[in-house]
């Protein structure tokens, strides 16, 4: 069961792009992907600027 599992969802995953590109011109789909690529980076750079939230709300405190 497992087996098929992956084989559907690997299928799934080479079939996508054979389908996005015959449905969408290129140039479009370019655009698009290229938006989801930055958008990804940005969430992934986000994210990992959050592990340093707590060392600096430390210096982002007035002096008293």
């Amino acid at each position: 069961r497992a087996y098929s599992e992956v084989f559907l969802f690997g299928g799934i995953v080479w079939l996508l792009p054979v389908a996005m590109i015959l449905i969408a011109p290129p140039s479009a789909l370019t655009k698009r992907l290229m938006f989801l690529s930055v958008g990804l980076l940005l969430l992934v750079g986000l994210n990992q600027l959050a592990l340093y939230a707590p060392a600096m709300r430390d210096m982002l405190k007035p002096p008293a």
